[in-house]
C-alpha cells in the first residue's frame, strides 16, 4: 500500500494514543523513529509526542539522530567501529591490517565507512585467513593448505579401522560451514574415500545408506567424508544463530552415524561404525610450509598496499599472483564448489559416488 507522507503523519497521530497506553503504563520510555520530512517536525507531533512520553528521533529543525529501524538494531555494533576509529585516531594509527574471514571483512569495511565518513586518514587493508577457503575472488586463503593436510589423517585412520572389521563404516566430520573445499580436497588426498558429502549438494539419508550399502557389498567397507554445513535441510536447527550472528548447524555427523546404524540394524545386519570429528584439532595446529609461506607473501603484500595508499581492499591470490580485492567484492557472496567444474567432477570420478544421493536406489556400484 502506497501512503504519501501527509497520510503517514495523520496515521501516527492516529496510532500514538493507543499503542503507547500500555509501554507507559510498564514505565518503557518509547522512541518514535521517522523520516525527516516537514509534518514530522512540526509542532502538533510534538506536543502529541511529549503527551504520550514518546522521544522523537528527530528534531525540530529536522535534524536526525536514528532515522532508520535498521540504524536503531545496529547500534550496538556502531558505537563498536566508533570506538574503533576514535582509539586510531588516538594512537595516531595511519595504518590497519585485519585479519580474518568475510565477518572480519565486513567488520574492516564498516571501519573505513566511518573512517571516510570522518575525513580521517587512515587506511584498513585486509588478509584473508580461513580454512574454509571461501572467501570469493580469491583461490586460496592462508589456513586452508594445513587444514587439508590435518584432515587426510583423519580420513586415513577412518580407512584403517573400518577396513579391519565386516561391514565396517568410517565417518568423518571436516569443517565447512558453507563451502565443501575442505572435505573435496581431503577426498582427493585419500582415495580410499568412497564418499563426499558438502553442502552444496543434496542427499537424503536413504540415498546415502543406500550408497554406503552397495560399496560395503563390493568392498566390505567405505569411508565417508562430510563437510559440517551439509545436509543441513535434514536438521530441525531453522532460524537458530551462533554469537557472531552465523545460521548455527546442526550436527550432520551424529545424525549420519545415527541414521546409517538404525537403518542397517532395521535390514538385520549390523555396521561396525567408526565416527570421527577432527574439528579442533585441526583449526589447532601451527601452519605447514606452504600456509606459512603464503601468509609471509600476503602480509609484504598488505604492508606495500597500505603504504601505496589502498584502503578498503583485501590482498587475495589469483593463479599464482597476489592481487587487491575491494573488500566489498570479496564479500558479495560465498565461494562455493561449483559443482560443474573439474574439482567436483574429479572428486566423484575418484569416489565413484553416484551425483545423485537424494533418492532410494541410487549410488556407485
Amino acid at each position: 500500500m502506497n501512503v504519501d507522507h501527509s497520510d503517514s503523519a495523520a496515521l501516527v497521530f492516529q496510532q500514538i494514543p493507543g499503542g503507547t497506553h500500555r509501554s507507559t503504563q510498564a514505565g518503557i520510555c518509547a522512541r518514535l523513529l521517522h523520516r525527516p520530512c516537514v509534518q514530522y517536525t512540526s509542532e502538533q507531533l510534538a506536543r502529541c509526542a511529549g503527551e504520550h512520553n514518546l522521544v522523537r528521533s528527530v528534531g525540530r529543525t529536522a535534524v536526525c539522530w536514528d532515522n532508520a529501524l535498521a540504524e536503531s538494531f545496529w547500534a550496538k555494533m556502531k558505537v563498536e567501529f566508533y570506538e574503533m576509529v576514535d582509539q586510531l585516531a588516538r594512537l595516531g594509527i595511519q595504518l590497519l591490517f585485519t585479519i580474518g574471514d568475510d565477518g572480519t571483512l565486513r567488520g574492516a569495511h564498516s571501519i573505513v565507512a566511518e573512517v571516510r565518513r570522518r575525513g580521517l586518514k587512515i587506511a584498513v587493508v585486509g588478509v584473508p585467513k580461513t580454512i574454509d577457503n571461501d572467501i570469493s575472488f580469491i583461490d586460496t586463503s592462508f589456513g586452508f593448505e594445513t587444514a587439508v593436510e590435518a584432515a587426510r589423517q583423519a580420513t586415513r585412520a577412518a580407512y584403517v579401522e573400518p577396513s579391519c572389521h565386516r561391514s565396517g563404516i568410517g565417518l568423518v566430520k571436516l569443517m565447512g560451514r558453507d563451502s565443501g573445499f575442505i572435505a573435496s580436497f581431503a577426498t582427493l588426498a585419500d582415495t580410499q574415500v568412497g564418499i563426499c558429502l558438502i553442502p552444496e549438494i543434496a542427499f537424503s539419508i536413504d540415498g546415502v545408506v543406500e550408497a554406503v550399502r552397495q560399496r560395503i557389498e563390493r568392498d566390505g567397507y567405505v569411508v565417508i567424508v562430510v563437510a559440517e554445513g551439509a545436509g543441513q535441510d535434514l536438521l530441525d536447527v531453522a532460524g537458530e544463530r551462533d554469537a557472531s550472528g552465523n545460521r548455527r548447524h546442526g550436527d550432520i555427523g551424529a545424525l549420519l552415524r545415527d541414521q546409517i546404524g538404525e537403518a542397517f540394524r532395521a535390514q538385520g545386519t549390523t555396521a561396525n561404525i567408526k565416527y570421527i570429528d577432527p574439528s579442533y584439532m585441526i583449526r589447532s595446529l601451527p601452519a605447514n610450509a606452504r600456509d606459512a609461506n603464503l601468509c609471509l607473501r600476503l602480509g609484504h603484500a598488505a604492508v606495500h598496499a597500505g603504504m601505496a595508499g589502498k584502503t578498503d581492499v583485501v590482498i587475495g591470490s589469483w593463479r599464482r599472483r597476489l592481487t587487491h580485492v575491494p573488500i566489498p567484492l570479496a564479500v558479495s557472496s560465498r565461494k562455493k564448489v561449483d559443482t560443474d567444474s573439474y574439482l567436483w567432477q574429479t572428486v566423484l570420478s575418484v569416489t565413484g559416488q553416484d551425483d545423485n544421493l537424494l533418492n532410494v536406489g541410487v549410488g556407485a556400484s
